[in-house]
């Protein structure tokens, strides 16, 4: 099985500093503990956010420790990303002994409306299960200028 890893991007709006300022104003870590972070280039341009290691669960988390909620998400990509470009946010997470978490979600925003898709899966050497599947959920707040 795989290690745990979170992958998310393209960020088009700011460098690798006012990336990394955003996720810290706005609460949000892509690990919780030990992990090699790193932001890199994206071939379609902006950054990609990447992490891999023990304290990786597959999807950004809040202060807490825990499960980032959606509006934070949110506040993030309507301030990293402009409008109707997608970002996506894949991720995995060894959650037991041959057990692992897959996450993949996408999201674009109009301006004020972002729509994000998300599907979760746990995947065992003979079986996978989904988990969480939402389509289409819509979060409104407004870009920041």
């Amino acid at each position: 099985m795989s290690r745990n890893r979170l992958f998310c991007g393209p960020f088009t709006s700011g460098t690798q500093a006012t990336l990394m300022q955003e996720l810290e104003r706005i609460g949000l870590r892509p690990s919780d503990g030990d992990a090699a972070i790193q932001c890199r280039a994206d071939p379609s341009g902006g950054l990609r956010l990447e992490a891999q290691g023990a304290g990786v669960r597959g999807y950004l988390l809040a202060e807490d420790g825990e499960e980032a909620e959606l509006q934070d998400i949110k506040r993030l990509i309507l301030t990293c990303c402009p409008a109707q470009r997608e970002i996506t946010f894949v991720g995995s997470a060894l959650i037991a002994e041959e057990t692992l978490l897959v996450t993949s979600s996408r999201a674009t925003h109009d301006g004020r409306t972002v729509t994000w898709s998300s599907l979760r899966s746990v995947m065992r050497p003979s079986d996978v299960r989904t988990l969480r599947d939402e389509v289409g959920l819509e979060i409104t707040g407004r870009a920041r200028p």
